[in-house]
């Protein structure tokens, strides 16, 4: 009977020998998605990516929003925003993470936004503006002389 070492391809068996399994079972030298998540908020805080100049030299606070594992890679997006009170929308920064350990690549996907200070206030110029158009169209009809009562004029007087 053949054995089933002996059929395999040597690449395969090239792959094979690569990997090391320890006692808990996982692979000898690839990180877990647990540490790849570590490994992202770790990289962030030391090397602050592209945030714009508005955030230059601000401490960032990071979340992950989400994660994925393909075969080679994790991928890791994390949500940043200024650390301490902040209102606002957070930006988003999406790791790969080789199973190795390694940052493949990273990037920025959406930069934090402030809440406006100085909001617009819309509500208010339509109430201003449909004010103005109520007052502007009853001054119109009042103007015209159609509510004076009944709708028919007095006779005309005639001098002799």
């Amino acid at each position: 009977m053949v054995d089933e070492q002996d059929n395999l391809d040597p690449q395969e068996e090239e792959k094979e020998d690569l990997f090391e399994i320890d006692e808990s079972g996982e692979v000898a030298g690839y990180i877990s998605l647990d540490q790849a998540r570590v490994l992202a908020m770790q990289t962030a805080t030391r090397e602050p990516g592209q945030y714009g100049r508005q955030f230059n030299n601000v401490s960032m606070a990071f979340e992950v929003m989400e994660e994925e594992e393909t075969e080679d890679h994790y991928v890791v997006t994390l949500s940043m925003r200024p650390q301490g009170e902040y209102t606002g929308d957070s930006g988003r920064e999406q790791f790969f993470i080789e199973k190795e350990g390694e940052v493949a690549h990273r990037q920025v996907l959406s930069l934090p936004r402030p809440e406006s200070k100085r909001k617009f206030p819309v509500m208010l110029v339509v109430a201003i503006v449909a004010v103005l158009g109520i007052g502007g169209a009853g001054a119109a009809v009042f103007a015209s002389g159609a509510l004076d009562g009944g709708g028919s004029s007095p006779p005309p007087t005639t001098t002799p």
